[in-house]
């Protein structure tokens, strides 16, 4: 059983990944983010003063 369950389906490469999550990069903190942009309070990273409902806690990198 155990086999099986680790047959159920191939390992993604990184450009899948991304396509399943909607390209959002997960973050910890700003500096994981780039010049311009933050982690925002649910942790993904977005631009600084983007509308997405979340907050960036802090100043931008």
């Amino acid at each position: 059983m155990k086999k099986s369950i680790l047959n159920l389906g191939k390992a993604l490469n990184k450009v899948q990944q991304t396509q399943i999550n909607g390209g959002k990069k997960q973050c910890d903190n700003h500096y994981q983010c780039g010049s311009g942009n933050c982690c925002n309070t649910a942790g993904w990273c977005q631009t600084f003063g983007a509308n997405t409902g979340y907050l960036c806690d802090g100043g931008i990198i």
